[in-house]
């Protein structure tokens, strides 16, 4: 038993270590050619959502840690759905926010549930090959319309390019 006055103190240096735990390892997990990826869409005035299943406190603390925070027009956390994915009330409440149909917009996953979350809301979908597959995404039936090994490999024009072909265009 921890006597009563030092729990705020050790909650607290828990809470410090965590974080600076996970600014370590943010800086791992970036993706190559993320920032310059991620900037062009903000450039060119895409309005920008986060659907997470983490608590806003850690996105927000990733997304800062990323230097990106004030970039996205909305973010939609775990406490703000009743549903995890993958059902897809993260994915259909970030599109409201931002003013968008579901159709209209670009999911980007790296994992097996968030992809079937996207598909169950109705968007393209772009899989980042960090830790999925084709093989993974097939083996589990689930669609995918586009899959990069990195976000080197990836345009605004190739984006622009799944809608165009959705509907009808060359």
């Amino acid at each position: 038993h921890i006597p009563s006055p030092l729990m705020p103190q050790i909650c607290q240096e828990k809470a410090h270590a965590y974080e600076e735990l996970l600014r370590r390892q943010v800086l791992n997990i970036v993706v190559p050619g993320f920032h310059s990826f991620f900037r062009d869409i903000v450039d060119a005035g895409i309005p920008i959502a986060l659907a997470t299943s983490s608590p806003k406190r850690e996105a927000d603390f990733v997304l800062r840690s990323l230097g990106i925070l004030e970039n996205f027009d909305a973010i939609v956390d775990i406490s703000q759905v009743q549903n995890s994915k993958p059902h897809p009330e993260a994915y259909l409440t970030a599109a409201q926010a931002i003013g968008f149909a579901p159709d209209s917009c670009v999911g980007f996953e790296d994992s097996l549930i968030g992809v079937a979350a996207i598909n169950a809301a109705n968007m393209k979908c772009a899989v980042v090959g960090t830790t999925l597959t084709t093989e993974r995404l097939d083996r589990a039936n689930l669609k995918y319309d586009l899959y990069v090994s990195d976000f080197r490999s990836v345009s605004l024009g190739e984006l622009s390019l799944l809608f165009s072909l959705s509907k009808g265009g060359s």
